[in-house]
């Protein structure tokens, strides 16, 4: 559930421009403006905006409240479920402990104007409480937190989910309820970059990441995706993921895209260089489970996107679990979904990673994220029926993973550049009369492994890319 989530939030911060001002003028979600506007205390009843309020239990040590609105016409969404997007509700802060540190918030969630009644609420950070709109005819309203007081108690940010997305990525993670998350032990850094349609820009996506490696964040998952990248991921966004994993050390699990399975679908940040880009697998037990059909083998889902890069390196890193019951908003259904995508993938690698980190940690291991990442493929199981543009190093397997991340040296590098040799297309349609099939083959070399292809007329390979130190792919570029 929600809540369940919320107890382990460290923080929850918000980089989306819904989260502005509700003052009656301007301003859309969770942002409430109080602009100014307070009463003196000292009273049980105010009258505000042509209503009577209740203020008895509430203190103050300046002798004023601050005040605002949280508007429903402003935000777009249905607060409280009761099927109509009109009501409003008042937002209250108060400094009850010393004049002028106004760090206590009052929402009005059930409408019933008596503020005596709700749950007081301090900046998320400082102690952990949640709130929640009562709902009605059966539907629970949305959960809240307070993300930040701003400015001296003129603006308060109300930190919710808008969407579900968040939520259901972040159970994957870390919940620890009726489902358990991967990491069920894990701290989350919440931090909203997308609004309540999913939609964002990279700006906002970007000052996003940058504060929460600043914050100490050793993992960050991007269950994102942006497709209109021809830069072969060489754009800001991959850029500044690659800069923040070599300065703060984070560890980047990404999605690969929902655009598949055609070739060279891979969206981009998944696609960067340092990044663990995910695809989304699923095996028959799932597909059993979760829809009660019998598939006699491992599969890709559908969607998955592929790679290769425009550049010739292969991609995805890995594949793993691209579906899952997982926590869902209260005021969309249950509070628990089954959820698809590769989000969900990167989700469960973000998980392992943090498994990872926490096992290193408790064993003295040193770890850097090249060797995580080295890790995550030296451990991946291969499937046969897939190749590596298709699967990366194949299944994400944790047991795997840990017990190569213990032999592997920290600084080995990630090796991710590109050779490609390119015949003359006549040449080449004489003596390669196609590409047949792919064949894994393990090297006697320690943690190292090659694809090959067998059928050759040759032994001279047309194009070979290194996907990512130690495991290398042969790419043939085919001429028609």
């Amino acid at each position: 559930m929600v809540n369940r989530l919320m107890e382990q939030f460290g923080s929850k911060y918000d980089f989306y421009g819904e989260l502005e001002s509700v003052d009656g003028k301007s301003g859309k979600m969770g942002f409430t403006l109080l602009n100014g506007q307070r009463v003196a205390s000292g009273q049980d009843s105010y009258t505000i905006g042509g209503q009577q309020y209740n203020f008895k239990r509430l203190y103050s040590q300046s002798g004023s409240f601050y005040y605002g609105f949280w508007e429903e016409a402003r935000a777009g969404l249905d607060l409280n479920n009761n099927g109509v997007t009109s009501d409003r509700f008042l937002v209250v802060v108060t400094d009850p402990w010393e004049a002028g540190r106004f760090d206590l918030v009052y929402v009005d969630t059930d409408g019933d104007r008596n503020l005596g009644n709700e749950v007081p609420l301090r900046e998320y950070r400082l102690a952990q409480g949640t709130a929640s709109f009562p709902g009605s005819s059966g539907n629970m309203g949305i959960s809240f937190v307070i993300s930040e007081i701003k400015t001296g108690a003129r603006e308060v940010i109300l930190g919710f989910d808008g969407n579900s997305h968040g939520t259901q990525v972040a159970g994957v993670v870390a919940a620890n309820g009726t489902v358990k998350g991967v990491a069920p032990g894990a701290q989350l850094l919440v931090i909203k970059a997308l609004d309540k349609n999913g939609k964002s820009d990279w700006d906002k996506v970007a000052e996003a990441i940058r504060y929460a490696a600043q914050a100490g964040a050793r993992v960050i998952n991007l269950s994102l995706a942006d497709y209109r990248d021809l830069t072969s991921g060489y754009n800001t966004l991959t850029q500044l993921v690659d800069k923040v994993t070599e300065q703060y050390g984070v560890v980047f699990t990404v999605a690969a895209g929902n655009k598949g399975p055609g070739l060279a679908s891979l969206a981009t940040p998944g696609n960067a260089r340092s990044a663990i880009g995910v695809g989304a697998y699923i095996s028959p037990a799932m597909w059993q489970e979760d829809y009660g059909y019998q598939v006699p083998r491992e599969t890709l889902w559908y969607f998955s996107s592929v790679g290769p890069r425009q550049d010739g390196m292969m991609g995805p890193t890995v594949i793993a679990p691209g579906g899952a019951v997982s926590t869902f908003p209260t005021w969309k259904g249950t509070g628990y979904s089954l959820v698809e995508g590769t989000s969900i993938a990167s989700a469960h690698t973000a998980g392992v990673v943090a498994l990872l980190l926490d096992s290193a940690s408790r064993s003295g291991l040193k770890t850097s994220p090249a060797s995580i990442k080295q890790a995550i493929i030296a451990g991946a199981r291969p499937i046969d029926h897939f190749n590596p543009v298709e699967a990366g190093a194949g299944a994400l397997d944790g047991a795997g993973a840990w017990s190569k991340l213990r032999h592997l040296p920290v600084s080995s590098p990630v090796v991710t550049y590109t050779y490609l040799i390119r015949q003359d297309q006549e040449h080449f349609r004489e003596e390669y009369k196609g590409i047949k099939e792919w064949q894994q083959v393990m090297a006697s070399r320690q943690d190292e492994m090659y694809r090959i292809l067998k059928g050759w007329e040759e032994d001279r390979p047309v194009g070979l890319v290194p996907l990512c130190f130690p495991v290398l792919s042969i790419l043939i570029q085919h001429f028609s």
